[in-house]
């Protein structure tokens, strides 16, 4: 099954954020690299294969919906 590459940034482990797609692994990865190195100490990354065409979306939860 064909995939899209995503990237997902998690800034601070707090803001989430979808980038891409890419068309290859080794686009992503230079993404992440520039990530990183624009942010030494930014939030994690991470690989999110999704069947192709489809869309992908991350959102927080608030503060009150988990209270």
């Amino acid at each position: 099954m064909p995939i899209d590459c995503y990237l997902l940034y998690v800034q601070g482990d707090v803001e989430p954020e979808v980038r891409g797609p890419y068309a290859t692994d080794d686009e992503r990865l230079e993404a992440a690299l520039a990530i990183r190195e624009d942010d030494p100490d930014g939030g994690g990354l991470y690989r999110l294969d999704v069947p192709k065409g489809v869309k992908v979306d991350v959102d927080t939860f608030s503060g009150g919906e988990l209270d």
